[in-house]
Protein backbone atom coordinates (compact mmCIF):
# COMPACT_ATOMS: atom_id res chain seq x y z
CA UNK A 1 0.00 0.00 0.00
CA UNK A 2 0.94 3.79 -0.54
CA UNK A 3 -0.20 6.45 1.69
CA UNK A 4 0.84 10.11 0.76
CA UNK A 5 2.26 11.80 4.24
CA UNK A 6 3.29 15.61 5.03
CA UNK A 7 7.13 15.95 5.26
CA UNK A 8 9.04 18.83 5.33
CA UNK A 9 12.93 20.14 3.73
CA UNK A 10 14.37 22.94 4.41
CA UNK A 11 15.50 25.08 1.18
CA UNK A 12 17.98 27.65 1.00
CA UNK A 13 16.27 30.99 0.79
CA UNK A 14 19.34 32.16 -1.53
CA UNK A 15 19.36 29.26 -4.17
CA UNK A 16 16.61 27.04 -3.57
CA UNK A 17 19.04 24.22 -2.22
CA UNK A 18 17.51 21.53 -0.34
CA UNK A 19 19.13 20.05 2.59
CA UNK A 20 20.10 16.88 2.59
CA UNK A 21 21.11 14.77 5.99
CA UNK A 22 24.77 13.76 4.57
CA UNK A 23 25.57 10.67 7.01
CA UNK A 24 22.41 9.21 6.71
CA UNK A 25 21.18 10.38 2.90
CA UNK A 26 17.97 11.57 4.39
CA UNK A 27 16.05 14.81 2.72
CA UNK A 28 12.68 15.59 5.00
CA UNK A 29 11.66 15.07 8.19
CA UNK A 30 8.28 14.57 10.30
CA UNK A 31 8.48 17.91 11.12
CA UNK A 32 9.71 21.69 10.88
CA UNK A 33 12.14 21.65 14.22
CA UNK A 34 14.06 18.69 13.10
CA UNK A 35 14.54 19.62 9.28
CA UNK A 36 15.80 22.93 11.04
CA UNK A 37 18.09 21.20 13.31
CA UNK A 38 19.53 19.13 10.95
CA UNK A 39 20.26 21.82 8.29
CA UNK A 40 22.11 24.05 11.58
CA UNK A 41 23.82 20.74 12.22
CA UNK A 42 24.95 20.38 8.53
CA UNK A 43 26.74 24.22 8.72
CA UNK A 44 23.38 26.15 7.24
CA UNK A 45 23.23 28.84 8.48
CA UNK A 46 19.82 31.06 9.99
CA UNK A 47 20.32 34.49 9.65
CA UNK A 48 17.50 37.35 9.69
CA UNK A 49 15.09 34.50 9.97
CA UNK A 50 16.31 32.88 6.77
CA UNK A 51 17.99 29.74 5.89
CA UNK A 52 21.12 29.68 3.86
CA UNK A 53 23.25 26.57 2.63
CA UNK A 54 26.98 26.55 3.00
CA UNK A 55 27.48 28.09 -0.47
CA UNK A 56 25.06 31.05 -0.30
CA UNK A 57 26.38 32.91 3.16
CA UNK A 58 29.52 34.22 3.71
CA UNK A 59 31.64 36.15 6.68
CA UNK A 60 32.06 40.27 6.82
CA UNK A 61 34.68 41.21 6.95
CA UNK A 62 33.93 44.27 9.54
CA UNK A 63 31.84 42.40 11.64
CA UNK A 64 32.70 39.12 11.89
CA UNK A 65 29.03 38.00 11.25
CA UNK A 66 27.49 35.47 8.70
CA UNK A 67 25.60 37.67 6.08
CA UNK A 68 23.89 36.32 2.81
CA UNK A 69 25.57 36.47 -0.52
CA UNK A 70 24.04 38.79 -2.82
CA UNK A 71 20.93 37.33 -4.56
CA UNK A 72 21.85 34.71 -7.81
CA UNK A 73 20.71 36.76 -11.17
Amino acid sequence: MFKQVKMWQVQCDRCGRGCIDDYMGIVAWTDKDSAEQVALDSEWRKIDGKLYCPDCYEIDDDTDEYRPKPPIR
